[in-house]
């Protein structure tokens, strides 16, 4: 009886693993940066760092959270100091899955910036529409050189109640 229990519960735990809806998934993407001017502080960066994304599909087989983390980083400016970017934030509505699918089209009028993962490369896990719930936390990208700082954005909460009304949209510069 108990090698009947433990070979229905191997089933059970392969058929469910198996299965990728509600699986968390990772990724690594590295950006380059080739001469782009951040301005005064910071100044002209060149090199590399990395984005780890985290997300996870419903049971439609579509993502329905995404997590973003900046790591990695060796990028310098052209006196060779090192920079550091901040970014990090999670969404379960929808409002960046967008840019993290198609990043080098969104930055296509920054020829400096480059992703190395091909624009739709997360099509197939696209939902058609944007969750009528969600939430949606930025805590806006920063950049870091010899303490000298640049902001690109806000700190963002957005969060919608099942009806798809907004019950927290909360910016700060």
């Amino acid at each position: 009886m108990k090698t009947i229990k433990l070979a229905l519960s191997i089933i059970a735990i392969a058929a469910l693993t198996s299965s990728s809806f509600g699986q968390t998934f990772q990724k690594d993407v590295v950006v380059t940066i080739n001469g782009l001017n951040y301005g005064e502080g910071i100044g002209t960066v060149y090199g590399n760092y990395t984005y780890h994304l985290v997300w996870q599909l419903n049971d439609d087989g579509v993502i329905e959270r995404l997590h973003w983390n900046a790591k990695n980083f060796n990028l310098y400016n052209e006196n060779g100091d090192k920079i550091q970017v901040i970014d990090s934030g999670l969404d379960t509505y929808g409002i960046i899955w967008d840019f993290f699918n198609m990043p080098n089209f969104y930055n296509g009028y920054i020829p400096e910036i480059s992703y190395e993962v091909q624009d739709g490369w997360l099509e197939d896990i696209m939902p058609s529409e944007i969750p009528a719930v969600g939430t949606f936390i930025n805590m806006s990208v920063k950049i870091h050189c010899k303490g000298s700082s640049l902001s690109f954005g806000a700190m963002v909460v957005v969060i919608l109640n099942a009806h798809g009304d907004v019950v927290v949209n909360f910016a700060k510069p």
